[in-house]
């Protein structure tokens, strides 16, 4: 795990480059490493998890004409490296960086049709003066770029590392501060900055002769899902869960894991126990709240015999680390906690996995399952024409009457508008409802969202594969990715994802959803198949995401930040925020404040302090 930096074109200049890589250092503290030549500039700081002699970065071919920066792992290196050994090339050291150089002077930019792994890299071929970036299938791993002063190329692991460039200023992007205020995160190649963007996953990116091309070179493929007999998937996913696990356990360094005490982490901690000769290190977060799994993960752990921590997270705490939260995610989000249960890994592990994509892979989310459910049958209804006048009285009601109800009718309008209508089960908070929206954010057309979410659901497949697919590949890389990759690497802490395991997301993929979800149950096929690795309990027990309480934090932790932030804050001398109108909402009685509200109020509130920290 590294961070990498890089400038291609007549802007590249090692000083910069440098500059990048320091404002990066915690995510690779171990050793730091340069390349420059006219034309291109590259910069790496590693954390060193494999080949700890020989590893360092960047790596060249044979003959110093291929160059790589690497941050992420290759777990099918082993293979790929025997692959190119028997076709003639030498390799200097045991890392799997290495593969990267041979495997690009073989099969070119489709080397990432070879890889099972998460990273993000950049290679410069200096014969052909041409540059390659490259993001993982799933997007685990992060990468930005942007234009220099000149119209160059400059990329970064971090947001930070590029406002290092000159011409490369800070700037609030209106369209990045919309989709955050309304969805509390920002689906695609947006960030909050403009002119900064993120390689989107599964993505390669060329630079050549000043132009830039983008190919996606791996989507999920649900068109593919096939009927299969129950009996012949699990056992098939047993063997890829297995495989899956024991490649993400290659380390030279300490290596643990996150244990929420839900299915997925574990799963994760069970099969890791299987197969490691010492008991394994496992982390818990709780937060005081009765969803809290800190007992479930208790006993998860007594079962494999793990060697466990826990923490409570405290608003104190929360607090304290406000603006270490912020300046480490980049981007004002709630969910920025597990950078204390990160904290605490790291002062007894160097790695650890993690259960994400579990949900998304295998149907988790049956809460929002049973809304689709409902819309599809209702779609399909003869009487639909008839509903969907019942859903338009909904413009008729208060939002401080009823949100509940409202809610409810305005979904029946959206129940053939499916891209409309998951965004509505994802919590998107309609600004125009609360009237709070300036006029820099009016002008800003919802359409350009939207648009983010279309291409999900204009095939024929059924609307719940549509959404496993729509939620893969936003929400899980822009809301939950992006934040455990900074909040660990925060503490210079490499975190894997076995779930998102290339070999085992192509297979999760052509699992027809009705293994999947089945009588009320979701991730049935998953539970099937780890039924007699986990303890009994654990498949009686209500699912529960993996958070705090919004309304009962705020009131706790944030509503005085608000106060002294919001009313005279950038957001309302801008006129993105109507200043009376947040007024009205922060004078509600606590007790009385509604989810969606307290959830705008926290992220406006965080947004002033990213405002102050990165716009200064």
């Amino acid at each position: 795990m590294c961070g990498i930096a890089g400038i291609a074109g007549d802007s590249a200049d090692e000083t910069s480059v440098k500059n990048m890589v320091a404002s990066i250092k915690h995510r690779g503290p171990d050793s730091q490493g340069f390349f420059s030549e006219s034309g291109i500039c590259l910069g790496v700081c590693r954390l060193a998890i494999i080949d700890l002699v020989s590893g360092d970065q960047p790596i060249l071919n044979e003959d110093g004409s291929i160059v790589v920066v690497f941050n992420g792992e290759i777990y099918n290196y082993p293979e790929l490296r025997s692959e190119l050994q028997n076709l003639g090339h030498r390799f200097t050291s045991t890392t799997d960086t290495e593969v990267l150089v041979h495997g690009y002077e073989e099969y070119q930019e489709n080397v990432v049709d070879k890889l099972n792994g998460m990273y993000a890299f950049a290679i410069y071929n200096l014969k052909t003066n041409k540059l390659i970036l490259a993001r993982d299938h799933a997007g685990i791993k992060p990468l930005y770029f942007a234009s220099t002063k000149k119209g160059d190329l400059a990329f970064a692991s971090e947001v930070k590392g590029l406002l290092q460039v000159e011409g490369i200023d800070p700037q609030c992007d209106p369209v990045g501060l919309k989709r955050i205020l309304s969805l509390g995160y920002i689906p695609g190649d947006k960030t909050m900055f403009k002119g900064i963007h993120k390689l989107r996953p599964g993505t390669v990116l060329t630079y050549h002769k000043g132009k830039v091309k983008q190919r996606s070179f791996w989507n999920p493929n649900i068109s593919e899902a096939r009927s299969q007999n129950i009996s012949e998937v699990i056992p098939k996913l047993k063997k890829i869960l297995n495989e899956s696990i024991s490649r993400h356990m290659i380390s030279d360094v300490p290596i643990g894991a996150f244990l929420s005490g839900g299915l997925d982490t574990s799963t994760v901690v069970g099969l890791m126990s299987k197969i490691s000769a010492k008991p394994v290190q496992t982390f818990t977060l709780g937060f005081s709240e009765p969803t809290d799994e800190i007992e479930d993960a208790k006993k998860v752990s007594e079962h494999f015999g793990t060697e466990h921590h826990d923490m409570i997270l405290d608003p104190a705490q929360l607090i304290k680390e406000l603006p270490n939260l912020i300046w480490h995610g980049e981007a004002p989000k709630i969910n920025l906690y597990p950078y204390f249960i990160s904290k605490l890994a790291k002062k007894h592990v160097k790695v650890v996995l993690s259960g994400l994509g579990g949900d998304e892979l295998f149907a988790g989310y049956i809460y929002r399952y049973k809304h689709i459910q409902r819309a599809e049958s209702l779609a399909n209804s003869p009487y639909y024409p008839a509903i969907r006048i019942l859903g338009s009285i909904s413009n008729l009601i208060p939002n401080s009457l009823s949100p509940r109800l409202k809610r409810r009718l305005e979904a029946i309008k959206l129940v053939k508008k499916r891209g409309k209508l998951f965004l509505s089960t994802h919590g998107l908070n309609n600004l125009s409802n609360f009237k709070v929206a300036g006029s820099k954010l009016l002008n800003i057309a919802d359409g350009d969202l939207f648009n983010e979410y279309r291409i999900f659901f204009n095939s024929n497949e059924s609307f719940m594969q549509q959404t496993l697919r729509a939620e893969f590949r936003t929400k899980l890389v822009d809301d939950f990715l992006v934040v455990d990759d900074a909040m660990t690497m925060a503490h210079s802490l490499e975190e894997r994802v076995p779930l998102l395991d290339r070999k085992l997301t192509e297979y999760a993929f052509t699992i027809p959803i009705e293994m999947k979800l089945r009588d009320g149950v979701g991730k049935y096929v998953l539970r099937k198949s780890v039924e007699d690795l986990l303890p009994k309990e654990m498949f009686k027990k209500a699912k529960w995401g993996f958070s705090l309480n919004i309304k009962k934090w705020y009131n706790l932790a944030m509503r005085d930040i608000a106060s002294q932030k919001l009313l005279d804050g950038f957001l309302v001398k801008d006129k993105y925020l109507e200043r009376s109108k947040i007024k009205s909402m922060m004078a509600i009685n606590p007790q009385d404040l509604q989810e969606n509200q307290a959830k705008f109020l926290w992220v406006a509130t965080l947004t002033e302090i990213w405002h102050q920290i990165f716009m200064k």
